[in-house]
C-alpha cells in the first residue's frame, strides 16, 4: 500500500503512507527502503523496529513534502501518471528482496488528492 496523506504543518504538505505485509519473520528485517519513481519524498529508509503494526500488516510514512506545482508536480500535470513504487527489505540472513507495485492516478483522481489535501490542511490550520 502506498498513498500520499496529509499532515499537520504551516503550508499545504503531505507525506506518504506505506504499509506491507510480510511472509517472512519481521525480526529478521533490519530496516525496509520505500520509493515511487517520480513520486519527490517517497524516498526513505526505516529501521523495522519503527514500523507500526495493525491488522497482521506494518506501516510507515515518509518525511513531509511541501504541496505545490514546484514539489509535487506530479499532482498538478494535467495528465495520467503511471509509476512503480518498491520496498527493498534490507534482511539479517537473506540479503535484499525488493517488493514491487504500480501506482497509478488519473487527472480526476489527482484532483480528489489534491482537494483532501486541501481540505486536511485547512481543518488542521483551524484548530486552536
Amino acid at each position: 500500500m502506498f498513498t500520499p496523506v496529509g499532515v499537520e504543518a504551516p503550508e499545504l504538505s503531505m507525506r506518504w503512507q506505506f504499509g506491507l505485509m510480510l511472509n517472512i519473520d519481521p525480526d529478521g528485517v533490519e530496516s525496509v527502503r520505500f520509493s515511487c519513481n517520480q513520486m519527490p519524498g517517497s524516498a526513505f529508509t526505516v529501521k523495522m523496529s519503527d514500523m507500526q503494526r495493525k491488522n497482521g500488516g506494518f506501516y510507515t510514512e515518509g518525511p513531509v513534502t511541501a504541496v505545490s506545482s514546484k514539489n509535487t508536480p506530479w499532482l498538478y500535470a494535467p495528465s495520467y501518471i503511471f509509476t512503480t513504487c518498491n520496498a527493498t527489505i534490507h534482511t539479517t540472513s537473506n540479503g535484499e528482496v525488493t517488493i514491487s507495485g504500480r501506482l497509478s492516478y488519473t487527472e480526476e483522481q489527482k484532483a480528489e488528492i489534491l482537494q483532501k489535501l486541501k481540505a486536511s490542511h485547512d481543518s488542521k490550520a483551524k484548530k486552536p
